[in-house]
């Protein structure tokens, strides 16, 4: 277990999630332009004069976008240099937040703590996801939300993962991907850390609609929801003329996300 978690700290901390960008507003458009979805669910209305604690910051993208809705925010996160990079992030934006270096199996707080706690896209890369999710309520205050996204297990996305890491273990395919799509996120940064995800990533997990609800047994679960990733990102990342379109991808995920969907948002109260 504790060598899982050293691989994954170190794997991060080579590859900090979202590449190399010009400056931190660009690369906070980029991602929001590609998840729009993230746009309704961080909200005025559900962050303001909050208090925040992201489990898995990285380097700040979605924890910045928090802080601009009016948040008071901690950010916790096991890599160092992703924390690093975070620092360095909101410099830029003029604003500063906690940063606290940690596991999110064994957060560093004390109990009832929080108004929301969020964790988008990160339990998934941890050895255990249900202690994360029992380490986040602990910290949650009493009526307190927290908002976890998971991979969806059987989405065709997962599948293809699989497919994919499976034949890499044996071929290494990795290569061959890089250099199709011109993939240095230092040159060509649209693509993220998403190719070194999918092959490198020491732990990635997938949950069906049943492991999550063994998972949070014991925790009420106020609605669970899918985001399709798909065709809008496909067209944010490929087509340079993608804003003529913007209405008719919207409405391609929208209507496949039933389908397609492989971003499982869980929003969960403490009682």
């Amino acid at each position: 277990m504790l060598q899982e978690k050293r691989e994954v700290r170190d794997f991060w901390d080579g590859h900090p999630l979202g590449g190399s960008w010009d400056t931190f507003k660009s690369q906070m458009d980029w991602k929001h332009k590609r998840e729009p979805w993230l746009n309704e669910i961080i909200n005025e209305k559900r962050f303001r004069d909050k208090y925040i604690l992201e489990v898995g910051c990285g380097p700040g993208i979605d924890l910045g976008l928090i802080y601009l809705k009016g948040a008071r925010c901690v950010g916790l996160d096991i890599s160092s240099e992703s924390l690093h990079k975070c620092k360095e992030n909101f410099r830029e934006l003029g604003i500063s937040v906690d940063l606290v270096i940690g596991d999110s199996e064994f957060l560093p707080f004390k109990d009832d703590k929080f108004d929301v706690v969020f964790s988008y896209g990160v339990l998934h890369h941890t050895p255990s996801i249900e202690k994360g999710v029992v380490q986040i309520y602990r910290v949650l205050k009493n009526g307190g939300n927290g908002i976890i996204m998971l991979y969806r297990k059987y989405a065709p996305q997962q599948i293809i993962i699989s497919i994919l890491r499976g034949i890499n273990k044996w071929f290494s395919i990795e290569k061959f991907f890089k250099k199709r799509y011109d993939v240095d996120t230092t040159l060509n940064p649209k693509f993220g850390t998403a190719f070194e995800e999918l092959f490198s990533c020491p732990i990635i997990q997938f949950t069906s609609k049943r492991g999550v609800k063994k998972i949070f047994k014991k925790i009420n679960i106020l609605k669970m929801e899918l985001y399709q990733t798909g065709f809008r990102r496909l067209a944010v990342d490929f087509f340079k003329d993608a804003s003529r379109l913007t209405s008719f991808f919207i409405a391609l995920d929208k209507g496949t996300e039933k389908v397609f969907g492989f971003y499982r948002f869980i929003y969960f109260e403490k009682t």
